[in-house]
This record gives C-alpha cells, sequence and structure tokens, in this order.
C-alpha cells in the first residue's frame, strides 16, 4: 500500500492525519547502496508489505543505468540487499 491509501483510510476512520503517518513509517524502509556500474550511492525504498522477496529494475540517479534490486527479510525482519547490474 501507498502512503495515501493509509492516509484515505486513517481520515475515513476518524483519525488525524498524523496518526496514519508511523504506521505507514514502518511498512515503508529506507536503504542506501552502491551502484553496480558508477559505484554512487542510490536511495531505495523498500515495501515491506510486498513480500519476503521482492525484485525489481531500478535506474541510477548519476549514471541511468539499469540496476537489479533483489531483497529479502529475514525471520526477525532484518535486509538483506543484493544490487547487480540488469542485463
Amino acid at each position: 500500500m501507498r502512503w495515501r491509501h493509509w492516509y484515505e483510510a486513517a481520515r475515513l476512520a476518524g483519525c488525524p492525519p498524523a496518526a496514519a503517518r508511523p504506521a505507514m513509517m514502518e511498512l515503508l524502509t529506507e536503504w542506501v547502496g552502491p551502484c553496480p556500474h558508477c559505484g554512487q550511492s542510490n536511495s531505495f525504498e523498500i515495501d515491506r508489505t510486498a513480500g519476503r522477496r521482492q525484485a525489481w529494475i531500478e535506474d541510477c540517479w548519476v549514471c541511468c543505468r539499469p540496476i537489479q534490486v533483489a531483497v529479502g527479510f529475514d525471520a526477525h525482519g532484518g535486509l538483506d540487499v543484493v544490487l547487480a547490474p540488469a542485463q
């Protein structure tokens, strides 16, 4: 779910908008890692509700080359992130 959905659900339930924000912050995690092409830092937003194993392709913010992002969660919610050049 995206933040706007949580915001809308909280609004419909009569909660103030700020009440929806803490719950969402626990569901999204920002992770910073180096581009496998140019080595520059990139920020990735990881959605904890999208499953224990996730994979997608995202372009580097600096060199614009594609990065294969693979994410896994352990039993305690820890992240295992692998960045590789996308084909």
